[in-house]
């Protein structure tokens, strides 16, 4: 059974659209009132309704493995983060280390110097 295109029925000033089916054994059309169409409207809402819960169903995955992503790149950034954190840490101790250690050795040396150019007798 092929369901063709409607055939158009000027009512009035109204223009009403008629669906036809043509029986595939004797070739006949077959105007479709409500009661015949029914159910071959039922079949194509249900089939819809069938595609589009299936298309949710994939779109509602899709978005689940999407957020799954995201709270891992937040979780890799967080990471990334608290290990920049740490070496600077590290490195800021290690400089200030150095700056110690280079101020004493400064300081040692000016007081070394200043130590040799003081007569003997005020060098305690």
């Amino acid at each position: 059974m092929t369901v063709r295109p409607t055939n158009t029925m000027l009512q009035g000033d109204r223009i009403l659209n008629e669906p036809t089916i043509r029986c595939p054994s004797c070739k006949t059309e077959i105007k479709l009132n409500e009661s015949l169409a029914a159910p071959l409207i039922a079949a194509t809402r249900e089939e819809y309704e069938m595609r589009l819960a299936q298309s949710n169903a994939s779109m509602a995955v899709k978005e689940k493995e999407l957020k799954r992503q995201q709270a891992e790149i937040a979780a890799a950034k967080e990471d990334i983060g608290n290990q920049v954190a740490e070496q600077i840490k590290l490195e800021r101790a290690g400089i200030a280390s150095r700056k110690r250690a280079r101020q004493n050795c400064c300081f040692r040396s000016i007081c070394t110097t200043r130590t040799r150019s003081l007569p003997s007798s005020r060098r305690r």
